[in-house]
């Protein structure tokens, strides 16, 4: 069994409260012409959305967690709540695909996705689905 340093799960933690940084999108975003960079002329700014995969990560916690606080967020959280709810279980999701991808990271996924749990138990208490 991998322990997973409590260090570890914090910054996690700490890293899916952040907003996420955007992504240029380089099929609609295009660069200047060299007449509006010579000119000095304001280009449009593109307003880059980061698109969250659905699907399953591959490993049982990380996947029984996402079901159970897609499940809460639509059932229990508020809806003035839901988009900043969202958009952590993106940012986890992310972090988690790319971690996958990862030799290294990927052994300690289930572990950290469990902690994970714990966690959310505690910051979103009324939610029942864990």
């Amino acid at each position: 069994m991998v322990r997973v340093s409590p260090i570890f799960v914090f910054a996690a933690l700490l890293a899916c409260e952040r907003a996420a940084t955007p992504v240029p999108d380089p099929v609609s975003e295009s660069p200047a012409a060299p007449a509006e960079v010579a000119s000095g002329a304001p280009t449009p700014a593109a307003t880059p959305a980061v698109a969250a995969d659905d699907g399953p990560i591959g490993v049982d916690a990380c996947d029984r967690y996402v079901d159970s606080y897609r499940r809460c967020i639509a059932e229990v959280v508020p809806a003035e709540e839901r988009a900043i709810h969202g958009e952590v279980l993106d940012g986890q999701r992310l972090a988690w695909s790319r971690a996958r991808a990862d030799e290294k990271l990927a052994a300690g996924l289930a572990d950290a996705c469990a902690a994970a749990t714990t966690a959310a138990r505690l910051a979103v208490p009324r939610c029942k689905h864990w």
